[in-house]
């Protein structure tokens, strides 16, 4: 009896051994960086940045910087894979090599480089407000003592406090149009481009730019000292340079 459970007692140590060995080999797959790869992170609800569009069935991730990433990747000569995921969490997934790359209309505010390092610009957009065509909002003074939305974790939140505004944050934009539809929010401050296409034939919204608030130049992020930055500037000099980056914006930026 005795040499029975000693059997049994070690095909369990080893069995367990083994069960850990490949969950760290599966743990090391999954990081990024690995092989011919570039995994870009991203916040899918931000159309027309990036946003999730449904067609024949088919649930695809489509916008300006996901054929951004598309072109980088190309020119990099590297397969690209996406990973969507909040937007508050994308600095720290760079931190935690879960993704190589943030491509998400991202802000290189002085804040945020003290964590990631960024490339060049790629776009430089101002801030809009998006509001109810029947509270319309004509000068920025229009949006002082309401409540304004603003995207978790953006440079928008903090435009908006810095400017002394009443501010709500979520983590999904469109999020902030269902408040702002339901009358619990004021406006929403955002990106122009997103404003323009988050009113697209939507009858009930308009947008205002607000010059008081200084809109800011758009990058990607990456992880501190990575290897990547000097490429990814490269490439998106040559895409600026082909005229690439042009014809993005003539197909997805659509500013009244």
């Amino acid at each position: 009896m005795l040499f029975v459970l000693t059997i049994i007692s070690l095909a369990f140590v080893f069995g367990c051994g083994n069960n850990e060995a490949s969950t760290e080999a599966g743990t090391e797959e999954d990081k990024a960086g690995s092989g011919n790869k570039l995994v870009r992170g991203t916040s899918a609800d931000y159309p027309p940045f990036e946003y999730h569009e449904t067609s024949n069935g088919n649930d695809e991730i489509v916008g300006f910087d996901i054929d951004l990433a598309k072109a980088i990747a190309k020119e990099m000569g590297r397969e690209l894979e996406i990973q969507d995921i909040g937007f508050s969490g994308l600095i720290p997934a760079l931190q935690s090599k879960r993704v190589d790359i943030v491509l998400a209309g991202m802000n290189p505010t002085d804040e945020r480089k003290q964590s990631v390092d960024f490339s060049d610009k790629y776009l430089t957009t101002e801030f809009a407000a998006v509001y109810m065509k029947e509270k319309p909002v004509t000068q920025f003074a229009d949006l002082k003592g309401k409540k304004i939305g603003v995207q978790l974790g953006t440079t928008q939140e903090q435009a908006a406090k810095d400017a002394g505004l009443e501010t709500v944050s979520l983590d999904k934009y469109p999020d902030l149009i269902q408040e702002l539809k339901s009358g619990r929010i004021d406006a929403v401050l955002v990106e122009d481009t997103v404003a323009a296409e988050s009113i697209g034939s939507d009858t009930a919204l308009d947008y205002k730019i607000v010059p008081e608030i200084a809109g800011l130049d758009i990058a990607v992020a990456l992880p501190k000292d990575s290897e990547l930055t000097g490429e990814i500037n490269e490439a998106i000099k040559t895409l600026i340079d082909k005229g690439e980056v042009d014809k993005l914006k003539d197909k997805w930026l659509k500013l009244k």
